[in-house]
């Protein structure tokens, strides 16, 4: 008989407690005689802790006023269009209380994957020795094979190390604080994606955010669910929109 095949969103509604109980009973059978299905397992679970640590003192903080602004203007945007497209549309009162904030532990993993914000360090994915199974360990962005794509790879090309990694920036911009920031991502050679931002710190790159997908889609790109975190942390940070090719070239020039 086949054994059943679990994709890994999967594997991430089971780690969010939302898969159909017919599909989870076989996941769990198939648990008990495969590792590298556990392995697999093994990974979400470890991002989604991950996730809820680096985010929990973050959560205790009230939301930016220009977030609430712009969810207003949106909300003020879309009421507007409803009225043009409909006369007959009564306009009521909006209640303007700032948005509620939902702790992000509790999004779907599959919206969130891993995910550490704000860690003024590099992210590291590696086994653990110890058990065998994938965990994430933070740790300086001292790999010199990163820095130096990062200090000069424009954005748009990739490069294949020898151990069969990738890295690929994506784009340059400068944040809020007119700090000089690359979006990046890195294909580790086991198939583990870590889509990043790294800011240009007291003379070093620091990577401010991480997200960490199980595997890349087919395309050699990460998931668009952990883009969409990306999008968010962009949005609340500030950034400014990506420098053409001539004004990146200018701005890593001053890194040398």
């Amino acid at each position: 008989m086949q054994k059943p095949e679990f994709t890994d969103e999967e594997l991430m509604a089971y780690a969010d407690g939302e898969l159909p109980e017919d599909r989870a009973a076989a996941l769990d059978l198939a648990l008990m005689n495969s590792t590298d299905l556990t392995d697999r397992l093994a990974l979400f679970m470890d991002t989604k802790a991950a996730a809820k640590e680096a985010m929990e003192p973050l959560l205790r903080q009230p939301v930016p006023d220009h977030l609430v602004e712009t969810v207003r203007a949106l909300s003020a945007a879309d009421q507007q269009a409803r009225m043009s497209s409909d006369d007959t549309v009564v306009a009521f009162p909006q209640d303007t209380a700032a948005p509620a904030q939902s702790p992000v532990w509790k999004l779907p993993l599959a919206a969130g994957l891993a995910l550490a914000v704000g860690l003024g360090a590099g992210l590291m994915l590696s086994p653990d020795s110890s058990t065998g199974l994938g965990s994430i360990e933070i740790a300086a962005l001292a790999d010199t094979r990163i820095i130096a794509a990062l200090d000069t790879l424009p954005s748009g090309e990739d490069v294949v190390l020898p151990d069969g990694a990738r890295i690929a920036p994506i784009a340059t911009f400068f944040d809020g604080a007119r700090t000089l920031c690359r979006e990046f991502e890195f294909d580790r050679a086991d198939g583990t994606t870590v889509v990043s931002v790294a800011c240009q710190r007291n003379g070093q790159w620091d990577v401010q955010m991480a997200i960490a997908a199980a595997a890349a889609s087919d395309t050699g790109y990460a998931p668009a669910s952990s883009l969409d975190t990306l999008d968010a942390y962009l949005s609340a940070n500030d950034a400014g929109p990506p420098l053409d090719p001539d004004a990146e070239a200018a701005a890593l020039s001053t890194l040398r």
